[in-house]
């Protein structure tokens, strides 16, 4: 019998409210490197915002690929924590370039992903932007998809 051949999983890698420092922790990884980890664990980084070459229309064209199902999303990994402010609008954070709340692509992209992962504090619980009066209304992921992505079972991984 011959073994079927796994397809690699792929994987998007989004910022939102909050430092990055995920990324810089895993960035600086050694012994195995980031892509040594990538590669063996069988995933295709679709898009990472410190490390890929996509930028502008490119990286929105790649969103858009995703969402109409011309391009598999098996991973979607969220860094930072869910801006909703003001009022519940998200414009207190918007995607470049398309005019839309960070929160909406977010909530779009996580209902065509295989699994939706929260990287870090931030983006578990909402982190330092979501502390005091928080003003920008930020929130962790698990609350904002447990209102806007229904079907959406969530991955916690605090770094």
């Amino acid at each position: 019998m011959s073994e079927a051949v796994r397809q690699p999983l792929n994987l998007l890698w989004l910022q939102s409210g909050g430092c990055g420092g995920c990324s810089l922790s895993m960035l600086c990884a050694e012994g195995p490197d980031l892509f040594t980890v990538l590669e063996s664990a069988g995933i295709n980084l679709l898009w990472h915002p410190a490390i890929s070459e996509a930028s502008g229309s490119d990286f929105i064209e790649l969103l858009q690929r995703i969402l109409d199902g011309e391009e598999r999303l098996d991973l979607l990994c969220l860094e930072g924590s869910v801006v909703c402010g003001p009022n519940g609008s998200g414009k207190f954070h918007r995607l470049a370039g398309t005019g839309q709340p960070m929160m909406h692509w977010i909530e779009k992209l996580a209902q065509v992903a295989g699994h939706v992962v929260a990287v870090g504090s931030c983006a578990a619980y909402g982190g330092i932007t979501a502390a005091g009066g928080n003003p920008s209304e930020a929130c962790g992921l698990a609350p904002y998809c447990k209102a806007a992505c229904a079907r959406v079972a969530l991955t916690i991984s605090a770094m």
